[in-house]
């Protein structure tokens, strides 16, 4: 079944704060028009066509609430999901293919269809902190987006953006008021030298507590919250494999893998959630 339903699917790379990013992609029309999860779509996004030539993607529009953008791309396509044939509920086994040699996903519904409320996420730097007669120093080795910056044990916070830091609250509170993904200037002291470094804010870890079932591979999505309805399944969707098609084993397209939430826990949003988005993103884009 999921050799059958792959061309359905594509990976669209694109870059976001100067990094190389992926998700999947669900094409909805043979000439071109791809949808995916907004929030893993960043500047440039190309897609592979089903020719192996790299394929330049134009952004139509973003439905920020339920994280759906939809792409259209010069290209044509072997096959397309039918947004309007979608069975009311799905049940039992549902399967999520990826492209070409990629192995896809088996995986059974969990849930009914439920709306997902928005639950804000604080930004997440990665340091430790203590405030030292120089200054707030990174008091430990760094994580997480700091590590990938190269803010180092050692360095004082200056600043962030336009905001001094005199005190670990006041770095602490900073920080929270950002999102996961925003891109911030923090400029550091290092050997008397100053100097400002971009970094793009993670989430909190949910690996932060003790259960072995925080601790699970890929980790979550960003955006894993605020959707107008979702159904949860099993599936070890890594956030880079949503944006995807998710079809019950007759063939039938019944939603977009949306979010990872937990290590056993995929959101999807039902097909009529999505083809109502397309609809809207259509009329808008004319």
């Amino acid at each position: 079944v999921e050799g059958r339903l792959d061309d359905s699917t594509v990976r669209i790379m694109s870059t976001r704060h100067d990094e190389t990013i992926s998700v999947l992609g669900t094409v909805i029309s043979l000439d071109g028009l791809i949808v995916s999860k907004s929030s893993r779509v960043g500047q440039s996004p190309t897609v592979t066509d089903d020719d192996d030539r790299e394929a330049t993607l134009e952004i139509l529009g973003r439905d920020e609430e339920n994280d759906i953008v939809l792409l259209k791309a010069e290209s044509r396509f072997k096959r397309a999901v039918d947004l309007d044939s979608a069975p009311a509920a799905p049940a039992g086994l549902l399967v999520s293919p990826r492209p070409a040699e990629a192995t896809g996903f088996v995986s059974i519904v969990g849930s009914q269809s439920f709306r997902s409320p928005l639950r804000k996420q604080s930004g997440y730097l990665g340091v430790m902190l203590e405030l030292q007669d120089e200054g707030v120093v990174v008091a430990d080795n760094p994580k997480g987006p700091a590590k990938k910056a190269d803010i180092q044990q050692g360095d004082v916070i200056v600043s962030v953006d336009d905001v001094s830091i005199n005190s670990v609250q006041r770095m602490v509170n900073t920080i929270r008021s950002y999102e996961p993904g925003d891109l911030v200037r923090i400029t550091i002291k290092r050997a008397a030298e100053q100097q400002a470094i971009e970094v793009g804010l993670g989430s909190r870890p949910q690996n932060s507590g003790g259960h072995i079932a925080n601790h699970f591979a890929g980790g979550s999505s960003l955006r894993r919250t605020g959707f107008e309805a979702v159904f949860c399944h099993d599936a070890h969707v890594e956030p880079d494999d949503c944006g995807g098609p998710l079809f019950n084993l007759a063939g039938d397209f019944v939603g977009l893998n949306i979010a990872r939430y937990s290590r056993t826990r995929c959101y999807a949003l039902p097909a009529a959630v999505v083809a109502k988005s397309v609809e809207r993103l259509m009329e808008e884009s004319r």
